[in-house]
């Protein structure tokens, strides 16, 4: 059952390690907190989309999200919306370093009636983890951020049949990510990145990407 609960974990969990907007992520630091992403990831097995809305400052940041996985070997498709708080610590005095320690929390629901069985899936995710950038490059439009994280997640799964009985399930693993935000003139960033799931048998490395829009305030 661990499969099935990646499928539809992909979405939130991957989704909340970003959790926010600030240099650790990849992402523009801003003063007034306004900042919206999509985003989208792919495994094997199942691809994803999400949106966000984000809010920070120097300090404390965070993000709410919705998206929706499509699982292929289930033929069906989740609804997953979640959040992350987190808080930025700079390192040095020119803030090329940041380190974040993070949390989040999703919620998956779906597929629904799985292969026409009557079947339905739904999900708790927690997550705990530290996420780390530095700027490679800081030029007049251009800025480039590779970044890092682990998380260490939890997923507690609802497998439902016809009659409204359900079977819990529930798994422990670790996710190590790796990215590189472009900057453009401090309003828009490009993130590619890639999820590398550990201690968990049946998952897959996921790639994708999040585009964050800066609405006011950046710096």
């Amino acid at each position: 059952m661990s499969r099935v609960i990646w499928f539809a974990t992909l979405g939130v969990l991957l989704g909340s390690t970003r959790a926010g907007a600030q240099l650790c992520t990849g992402a523009p630091s801003f003063r007034r907190p306004v900042q919206v992403s999509v985003g989208a990831l792919f495994n094997s097995e199942a691809k994803s989309l999400v949106a966000g809305l984000a809010v920070g400052s120097h300090g404390v940041f965070g993000e709410g999200q919705l998206g929706t996985t499509y699982h292929d070997a289930l033929d069906g498709s989740s609804f997953d919306f979640g959040a992350g708080v987190g808080y930025q610590l700079t390192l040095d005095k020119q803030a090329r370093a940041q380190v974040c320690p993070m949390a989040g929390v999703g919620f998956v629901s779906g597929p629904k009636n799985i292969q026409g069985s009557g079947n339905g899936y739904s999900e708790t995710d927690v997550q705990l983890g530290l996420a780390a950038g530095v700027v490679v490059l800081r030029a007049k439009q251009v800025q480039l951020v590779p970044t890092a994280s682990i998380a260490y997640a939890h997923a507690s799964g609802n497998l439902e049949n016809a009659f409204g009985v359900g079977t819990s399930y529930s798994a422990s693993f670790g996710i190590f990510g790796l990215g590189m935000g472009v900057e453009f003139s401090r309003q828009v960033s490009l993130i590619p990145a890639v999820s590398i799931p550990f201690n968990v048998r049946g998952a897959h490395t996921s790639w994708g990407f999040t585009v964050a829009v800066n609405m006011t305030g950046a710096h």
